[in-house]
């Protein structure tokens, strides 16, 4: 069965207006840090970037999970960071403000904000799996970092939790592991242009019967 398409915004709904959104989805949040994590760990993303199955390519290094093809792998020697990017149902997440403002004479702009807060795996695998584990942990305090994640309005929670080691069996050899969870917080915003009222009209009924229709203007 094939997955439903996904929706790209702007998306307009029936009998209402144009809606958009800013929020991010797990395989985007996955490439952002990618390219974050690339670089912390000394890649120069200035193209042209190589693109060979080893170390000299930053993105055979650092990897976002749940790719389709599986394949190819790297060896136990390779060092390798495999990024995965889950949502967290926080309470934070559940609360949501709501702004109404003029967008012309026949529509208003309905504005909706919220906090999305997101669980990143860092699984980092080879020789270095525990040092890139600790760095991983280390640059998400820098300012250059800060800074980068913020022009995709998502910000570190600052609970620094340090690299879990783990040893993984693969055909019969202990590969070093290194599991890191941090977790961020993404300012999403929703609009949506709906229609607007540029009159009411009141009907008054007299103590005659008769009646008298009145127009205020909004």
């Amino acid at each position: 069965m094939s997955a439903a398409p996904q929706p790209t915004f702007p998306v307009v709904f029936p009998g209402a207006g144009e809606f958009t959104c800013t929020a991010n989805s797990p395989a985007s949040i996955g490439a952002i840090f990618q390219k974050i994590i690339a670089q912390v760990f000394g890649y120069n993303l200035t193209p042209p970037i190589p693109t060979a199955n080893d170390s000299t390519n930053p993105f055979w290094t650092v990897r976002v999970g749940w790719q389709q093809q599986g394949q190819p792998a790297w060896t136990i020697a390779e060092n390798v960071c495999i990024i995965t990017a889950y949502t967290d149902d926080d309470p934070f997440s559940r609360i949501s403000d709501t702004l109404l403002s003029a967008n012309d004479a026949e529509s208003l702009n309905q504005e909706t904000s919220y906090t999305q807060v997101w669980k990143i795996h860092f699984v980092c695998y080879g020789p270095n799996a525990f040092t890139n584990g600790v760095l991983i942990v280390a640059a998400m305090a820098l300012d250059w970092v800060h800074d980068a994640l913020a022009t995709s309005n998502i910000y570190a929670i600052t609970e620094w939790k340090r690299p879990v080691v783990l040893y993984e069996n693969e055909n019969s050899q202990w590969w070093q592991r290194a599991d890191v969870e941090l977790r961020f917080n993404e300012f999403v915003q929703l609009n949506l242009i709906v229609p607007s009222a540029a009159s009411v009209g009141i009907t008054l009924l007299k103590e005659n019967g008769l009646s008298e229709t009145v127009n205020v203007n909004i």
